[in-house]
């Protein structure tokens, strides 16, 4: 996406999400705005002792945006015998992982949300030792750019293995304490669209109130700029992570507790209730199956929501048509779930390893719910459509358990995202892949035929981009790629309501033959500015950049774009009103 220049003194949000398809879900979280870059140093084998330690990944200087919360990234350090002893005898041996710096507080070891600074590994049969670091970027250091340390040691390893991890903003000196890291927007079709940022723990929302989304309270209708949320029982709460389906908002809080608000009516706000409308947070209930589960991740859809644990297990409530619950139980069997209910996992074969899949990330669309695991792998569930967005090569028969898209088989998925009918998934190599509805090209740039099993979405233009974030709308589709060390922004799909945001309206776009970098049209509020995260609506579209302000364009029915202009499709971006 977009270069950088001016910046803002005051930056908008760490995060937002908005209409159709919100925020890409990257290993257990959205994408937000500054940079780390991890540069790993990797001492020399040592000349003496038993065994010696160095680095296997990440190798060199690499750059990774963070998420919204709860981004993760794998450590992992090599065992080495000095004697020439067989690796295979170094299993079971035991490398501790600690962090140091003086101030590490965005940095945690584990997959939980809970402060950790060491903790052990037991090395494999292959003398390798894994450490999973989460980065809490609602938690921001005094002073950007910090440092924090890494370091791998064993008792007979007389050198350790060390990594730098920088957090830094986009540009050098731009102050981020105000800055916005999430960003949400609901991805149910229609034209009541919401959307959410969350600026240092706070919440604030605008746009369409008519389900009681914004949870204000009332049913008034919603601000046309951005407003604090914090009534109910999101009172006095620092809040990590939110997504909003257009109908039925749910949160996360820093102390773990689950909050959702708007509608009700089949269970979905996990309270025990079946209430029309829930104009203030409400406590879902966390006393059944996730009683002692840290929560890592969450997805709302119009009548279902989903969330993951620390465990790698998940949980969903709401409406069981299709099998959205992935309980196995049949729509109607027992009808809506009042509570969270554990999802069937899967079981997966790694290394001829057979064992209990491990979610890190799951997005929820109507009556569907996709699930990345921690191998890589791809899992969907839910109601058979005539669009394919199961990724099973068929539009027929529910699948009322989560099964593994194996037209995805081989490929390392880091992120995923949907519409309201297709869906996207990232590789590891940069490749995107997309599958379901694709009438304007959203899935399949170049046709208009439901893709029912994962397609490469094709690249055209100069350089050889490489995607690193994406995200999806009702009939759009975006990324954000770097290119020649420049990051660029991508978007392709119908573009009737300007949401492509390449300064055209009014036709779709299914002939590309490719996908291509967008130039900032002039006048976009993103010129000179560098694209850190994306959020979609149904047809409207929502972006950081890496000084923190908030970004918007396409539809406009209901003050979606939170710009406080005349209401009215807007095909260039423009900026969102800063965050009070």
């Amino acid at each position: 996406m977009p270069l950088p220049a001016p910046r803002s003194a005051v930056p908008d949000a760490d995060h937002t999400t908005g209409g159709v398809s919100r925020r890409a879900a990257v290993a257990a979280a959205v994408w937000a705005a500054p940079v780390i870059s991890v540069v790993a140093a990797a001492p020399a084998f040592a000349t003496s002792g038993a065994v010696s330690l160095s680095i296997v990944s990440p190798a060199g200087s690499t750059d990774a945006y963070t998420g919204s919360d709860g981004v993760t990234q794998q450590f992992t350090a090599q065992l080495a015998s000095t004697a020439g002893a067989a690796t295979s005898s170094l299993a079971g041996r035991v490398v501790t992982f600690s962090l140091a710096g003086d101030d590490r507080s965005w940095l945690t070891l584990g997959a939980a949300r809970t402060k950790v600074d060491t903790t052990t590994a037991v090395v494999d049969a292959n003398g390798r030792a894994s450490v999973t670091v989460t980065f809490n970027t609602a938690v921001l250091p005094a002073s950007i750019p910090a440092s924090v340390t890494l370091t791998a040691t064993t008792p007979t390893a007389p050198t350790p293995a060390v990594w730098t991890i920088t957090y830094r903003a986009g540009t050098a000196g731009t102050a981020v304490q105000r800055a916005a890291t999430t960003l949400t927007c609901a991805h149910n079709a229609g034209s009541n669209v919401a959307a959410f940022a969350i600026r240092n723990g706070r919440l604030y929302g605008w746009g369409s109130n008519l389900y009681g989304q914004l949870g204000l309270g009332t049913s008034a209708a919603g601000p046309r700029t951005p407003v604090r949320i914090d009534g109910g029982t999101l009172a006095g709460k620092t809040i990590v992570a939110v997504d909003n389906c257009s109908r039925t908002v749910v949160a996360l809080a820093a102390d773990n507790t689950l909050h959702a608000f708007g509608a009700g009516s089949n269970g979905q706000l996990g309270d025990g209730s079946t209430s029309t409308t829930a104009y203030s947070p409400v406590a879902v209930d966390q006393s059944g199956a996730l009683k002692g589960k840290t929560i890592v991740a969450i997805a709302s859809a119009p009548a279902h929501s989903v969330v993951v644990a620390s465990d790698g297990t998940a949980y969903a409530w709401g409406s069981r048509s299709g099998g959205a619950l992935g309980d196995d139980n049949a729509s109607g069997a027992p009808g809506a779930q009042l509570t969270p209910t554990a999802v069937r996992m899967p079981i997966e074969t790694v290394g001829g390893v057979t064992t209990t899949a491990r979610f890190t990330a799951v997005v929820a669309i109507t009556g569907i719910t996709v699930a990345l695991s921690a191998t890589g792998r791809v899992y969907t569930w839910g109601t058979a459509n005539i669009s394919g967005s199961l990724g099973n090569g068929t539009t027929s028969g529910d699948v009322l358990r989560p099964t593994q898209v194996v037209g995805l088989a081989g490929k390392n998925i880091v992120a995923i995202t949907a519409g309201s009918s297709h869906v996207l998934a990232l590789g590891d190599d940069g490749t995107v892949y997309g599958w379901g509805r694709n009438d304007s090209g959203q899935a399949l740039p170049g046709s208009t035929t439901a893709q029912l099993a994962p397609v490469a979405v094709p690249k055209t233009g100069p350089g050889g981009y490489r995607v690193r974030v994406i995200a999806a709308g009702l009939d759009h589709s975006h990324a954000i790629a770097v290119d020649s060390g420049t990051t660029v922004r991508l978007g392709w799909g119908a573009q009737s309501s300007g949401q492509v945001g390449n300064g055209v309206s009014g036709t779709a776009v299914p002939s590309l033959s490719g996908v291509a970098p967008i130039a900032e049209p002039d006048g976009s509020s993103l010129a000179g500015k560098t694209v850190a995260a994306l959020g979609a609506g149904p047809y409207s579209t929502f972006a950081i950049a890496t000084d923190g302000t908030l970004h918007a364009w396409g539809a406009d029915t209901s003050g979606t774009l939170g710009d406080d202009a005349t209401i009215g499709n807007k095909s260039i971006p423009v900026r969102v009103a800063a965050l009070p």
